[in-house]
This record gives structure tokens, sequence and C-alpha cells, in this order.
């Protein structure tokens, strides 16, 4: 339903090849659990059917990223979409603030979870309810497949940002360490210790060193800057491309947000670096700053809510019968 909703009990008993006798009971589940609702009714040749779908009410899910001098809070619905959002100075302590927002923020909602968006698996935050880790790369790549029109596709991500972060989706979502580490010269150091890393050259960091510059948006200001770094990124991305065999590339991140001639700059750099026989569609992000907070909880709603019934309905489905006969 949530992927291919609204439908009716009939079309969900031919898609999962469950008899519409054990699907009307698990729907009937998850309707007195307030998580699926009914909709319109369809006219057919035969009696009307109801379309069942997700109730966007049923809960929140609160995602929270704490930055050195701030801190985001945002609420969803239990479809990912982002309620209520605020950024906070980050005074210290504040597990207790972050409590009393989301209290706020999602009304009289059940809480279901939280994301807490962090490039380490810990953190001060401790909030009374599940919680999972999210890296900020992997919230962006997951809503971006989001709206993707093609979910079957491998992708590579790319955050660009003061760091540089890649991503790859097969169905999954992996995060590569080692890509924004590859070398592409002799020159820079790098965070990591090494020499010549594609990070020390072209992450928001490195540009702002190298052309004396202090912010994002200063360095968006920069097309110089940027079509420097853009070039040396796209060339250096070819390689990746072929060697994950990737369908897609898509640019996420703070710097994703280019000039016009800079992203044609790195596509044509990017489409003469690659065989000719191998076409691969370059993308960059337009779902804005709060997309993280999306993907996020989109991650956290997996966890917590769908993958989690899943295995709850699925353990009631032990008898054979309960299947469609093919």
């Amino acid at each position: 339903l949530r992927d291919n909703g609204p439908l009716s009990r009939a079309e969900l008993s031919r898609r999962l090849l469950i008899n519409k006798v054990s699907i009307s009971d698990i729907a009937a589940s998850l309707i007195r659990d307030n998580l699926v609702c009914e909709g319109e009714k369809e006219s057919t040749q035969g009696r009307p059917s109801t379309k069942l779908k997700i109730n966007p009410a049923a809960g929140s899910v609160i995602t929270v990223e704490e930055k050195k001098r701030t801190i985001q809070i945002a609420a969803t619905d239990i479809t990912g979409r982002v309620l209520r959002y605020e950024q906070l100075p980050n005074e210290g302590e504040c597990s207790k603030l972050i409590e009393e927002k989301a209290l706020k923020f999602s009304g009289n909602r059940r809480i279901y979870g939280a994301a807490i968006i962090s490039e380490e698996i810990s953190s001060a935050i401790s909030l009374p309810y599940a919680s999972i880790f999210v890296h900020p790369a992997i919230a962006e790549a997951r809503s971006e497949v989001e709206s993707a029109r093609n979910k079957e596709e491998r992708i590579l991500f790319v955050s660009w940002g003061k760091k540089l972060y890649a991503t790859l989706f097969d169905g999954s979502f992996k995060l590569l360490e080692n890509l924004p580490h590859m070398k592409i010269s002799n020159e820079g150091a790098c965070s990591c210790g090494s020499i010549g890393c594609l990070e020390a050259h072209v992450s928001g960091e490195a540009i702002a060193r190298e052309y004396g510059l202090k912010t994002i948006r200063d360095i968006l200001s920069s097309e110089e800057a940027l079509l420097k770094a853009g070039t040396k990124l796209a060339l250096a991305l070819s390689f990746a491309i072929q060697s994950l065999s990737a369908d897609r590339l898509v640019i996420t991140g703070p710097l994703s947000s280019l000039q016009e001639d800079v992203k044609e700059k790195m596509r044509s750099t990017l489409i003469s670096s690659l065989p000719e026989n191998r076409n691969i569609d370059l993308c960059f992000s337009s779902l804005g700053d709060r997309a993280m907070h999306m993907g996020a909880s989109l991650l956290a709603l997996d966890e917590l809510i769908y993958g989690k019934r899943i295995l709850e309905s699925l353990d009631t489905l032990t008898d054979s019968s309960l299947y469609l006969q093919i």
C-alpha cells in the first residue's frame, strides 16, 4: 500500500498471492491499529470494491540533526512527509528540548520513533522512544530514491558539501567510504592522512581553502571555483561509475545547487570520459534542504513500522492454505 496504493483487498490478494480471507484479516488488524484506512469505493462490473490506503495521520517520526551551532528538528507523518521543521541554537544538552519539541510537533499523533542524523553511530541525544542512527548521505539518497521513477536502477549518489560522501543504491544503501579517498593527484593533504585524495581537491572545505572562501554560499557564488572542482569530480566519478556498474549518478548535498553552466560542464566531462557505448544520466538533487529529514524519516519508518509489520504479518501466515494456489 505504501509503494503502490491505494489498492482493493482483491488487488492485494492478487499481488501478494495471499487468499482474500487472510488479506481481509490482515487489513482489519491494520485498520484497528489506525495504520490503514478505507478510501473511495471503485465501481466494477460486480460488487463495488473499497480501496485501502496508508493513513498518514496514524503517527509521526521525529528526525534530529545536531550540528556544532544548531539543532534541526523535524516531525513527519508515516509517509515521510515533513509536517514541522525548526532550527534552534545548540546550547549543549538538548535531549529534553528535543522531546518537548517532538510532542509539540506531533500533536495527538503517536510517535513511532526517531532518526538521529549523524556521521557517527553515537550521540549524546537520548530520547524515550525507539531511535536509529542515519548517516546524512544515506538519508539524502533515501529521499531521492523515494521520488525516483525507476527503483530498479543501480544509482550512485555523491553528497557534495563541506565533505564528500558516496552511497550506492542497488536495492539497499551502501556507504562507499573509500570513494572520496580515491587518489587523483600527487598533491593535496587529505583528512584521512593520505595525499591527493578526491576529497582533498573537490570538497567544500578544499574549495574554501584554495579560494579563500568561508561558507557554502560563498562557494556557490564562485563559478570559477565550482567549474574547476566540478570538472575534477566528474572525471573521477567516470571511473567509479564503470567499476560500480551504476546506471545513474545523482549529486546531492549543499553544493548540488549549481549554476546551469557548471552542471553542463560536469555532464560533458562525464560523457567524454566514458566509453562511447556507455550512457548514464547525471542528475542534481532538487528536493531542498529538508530532503535529509525526509530520507531519515523514511529509513526509520522502513525499520520501525513497515518492516516490523511485514514480519508480524508473515508470522501469522504459517498455514500454506493461506496462499493462493498457482
